[in-house]
């Protein structure tokens, strides 16, 4: 059974007990609710655009291709948005009522039990808002500026990418991202990270755009290098730990690893297209809260700090 590493989790409860601590939660969280990953949600789009639109078989085998290696994947969801025009959203939205409750785990409401100081997700569904309406303390999500997300943190769950209640609003293809990730929004970006403990869960670093904001943090102005540790928890598979380059690489960017566990599965579907199981993760998770705890910081104490809109000293 994977333990803590003792000196990342000194110092992620630190980070917690101090209010500055974000958790950054990508689509690992939701697969295991159901929901597909990107690679599984690229591809039932490509199929739908394959099934629907009069293509040639060349164009279907170079597109699928490409979807498979990660080549252009972006390009490729701009070709099917520009084919499906205002189909696209609606198919979007369709993909997501495949569905089914629950929409939620114990991982999704111990994490909120914790008491980070916000949530900020990637995904367009809405399991932590909906896990956080069993604690009688229910999120709202928030697809605006990170401004305003920041004044309100404890209130709303922070849809980077956008939201499935309003399709429009999704980060999906190469145009969306060059929209989204403007002069001004990766300025205010850089400015949060490079200032605030992010503790990434379930995220991949694929999202070329964010990695550039990384490395600006990382080797940009030297008087912040170093200011702020980030933190991830990663897998490795069947008790092989991951090569050392593996860890430098995140090292190099401000990002402490943490590594778990994982087991490598048979069944493999277009949800769930890795066919793992994360179950050392969610034990991690659950024993941040008494670490947390133990310093005498308790959930209440949190909510009071937070409700005020300062720090606690």
């Amino acid at each position: 059974m994977t333990k803590w590493d003792s000196k990342i989790l000194s110092e992620l409860v630190d980070a917690i007990k101090h209010n500055k601590c974000y958790v950054f939660i990508g689509t690992g969280l939701s697969r295991v609710v159901g929901y597909r990953s990107w690679k599984g949600f690229k591809n039932k789009l490509a199929e739908i655009y394959y099934d629907s639109y009069t293509i040639s078989e060349d164009a279907k085998r170079d597109m699928k291709d490409n979807l498979e290696k990660g080549n252009d994947d972006l390009g490729c969801l701009r070709l099917i948005y520009n084919a499906s025009n205002r189909e696209f959203y609606k198919r979007l939205t369709d993909m997501f009522k495949e569905k089914q409750n629950p929409n939620f785990t114990q991982t999704h409401i111990d994490l909120l039990k914790i008491g980070f100081h916000g949530v900020i997700t990637t995904n367009y569904e809405f399991c932590i808002e909906d896990a956080s309406k069993t604690l009688n303390n229910e999120l709202q999500p928030h697809l605006g500026d990170i401004g305003v997300y920041l004044n309100s943190a404890n209130k709303v769950v922070y849809h980077i990418h956008g939201a499935i209640s309003n399709p429009t609003s999704c980060v999906v293809t190469s145009e969306n991202y060059q929209q989204k990730y403007n002069k001004i929004f990766k300025s205010q970006l850089k400015d949060f990270l490079t200032n605030n403990v992010i503790l990434y869960l379930g995220y991949s670093f694929k999202d070329i755009q964010l990695v550039e904001i990384l490395h600006q943090k990382a080797f940009g102005d030297p008087k912040q290098r170093g200011m702020v540790n980030h933190f991830t928890l990663l897998p490795y598979y069947d008790g092989k730990v991951p090569i050392t380059q593996s860890e430098i690489y995140y090292e190099d960017y401000g990002i402490r690893v943490q590594y778990y566990n994982a087991k490598v599965l048979n069944e493999k579907d277009d949800f769930n297209d890795n066919g793992e199981e994360h179950s050392e993760l969610d034990v991690l998770i659950k024993e941040l809260l008494p670490a947390v705890e133990k310093l005498g910081v308790s959930i209440n104490e949190k909510e009071e700090s937070l409700n005020r809109g300062g720090y606690e000293k």
